[in-house]
């Protein structure tokens, strides 16, 4: 499965939840696509270890299964 994601900068408490996404992601051997402008928030060394892959917007996006836009969904399912 592949999913992207797309976000917009965010405080470290809620990097604890983006990190338990791409954790939950890992583990689930979910192919990741970030797109290139939200990668940009993610230089934290925490997120450097997820080796991210991006994607330019305006690209088709139509091979994902799933598309995030917030940062709600890492809570949810983080919860």
């Amino acid at each position: 499965m592949r999913i992207g994601v797309h976000g917009k900068e965010f405080d470290r408490k809620a990097a604890s939840y983006m990190e338990a996404v791409f954790d939950f992601l890992q583990k689930n051997k979910i192919e990741t696509l970030v797109s290139s402008r939200f990668v940009k928030h993610l230089k934290h060394a925490n997120f450097k270890r997820f080796k991210l892959k991006t994607y330019e917007p305006g690209e088709s996006l139509r091979h994902l299964k799933f598309f995030s836009a917030s940062a709600a969904t890492a809570r949810c399912l983080n919860q």
